[in-house]
């Protein structure tokens, strides 16, 4: 499988909310990076699935995600880049933001190797602070054929 289709699967099945199926992607020793400057939390790198499910429980915390829509793949070899919007809710203060990001993974032998996130933190520190939102909220998919529709 190509690096773009194997990205597009495994965002489908975050988009989904399937955890352990996105996880699956994941090459063990896959390091994940969030490039995210203070005072937002969840900014490092993260290796290894077990990882990465930790950083999404954390951020799950805080942020309720209620919409994603993947609006660019650009693919050459083993790495592939994504641009999107993703809505979200701050869970307390209730505000709520869509914010552009941008992934780069690697791919190597089928799965993700490396992923390097970024997003507009100005959105994101906009919502944890309670100001208003400057973007409409968008609506998850509702099936995998839905979600791999909007890829």
């Amino acid at each position: 499988m190509n690096s773009e289709m194997l990205v597009r699967e495994a965002m489908a099945c975050y988009g989904l909310g399937d955890l352990a199926g996105f996880l699956s992607f994941l090459s063990p020793d896959v390091e994940w990076i969030v490039h995210s400057a203070a005072p937002l939390p969840f900014g490092g790198s993260y290796r290894g699935p077990q990882a990465v499910s930790g950083l999404f429980a954390d951020t799950g915390k805080l942020l309720q995600v209620s919409g994603i829509l993947w609006s660019n793949f650009l693919s050459l070899g083993e790495q592939t880049a994504l641009y999107g919007m993703a809505s979200h809710r701050c869970l307390t203060n209730g505000s709520q933001e869509t914010a552009a990001f941008a992934h780069w993974y690697e791919v190597r032998d089928n799965l993700i190797v490396r992923v390097q996130q970024f997003f507009d933190t100005a959105s994101i520190q906009r919502m944890l602070e309670g100001k208003p939102s400057l973007r409409p909220v968008a609506k998850n998919a509702s099936s995998t054929e839905e979600a791999i529709g909007l890829l």
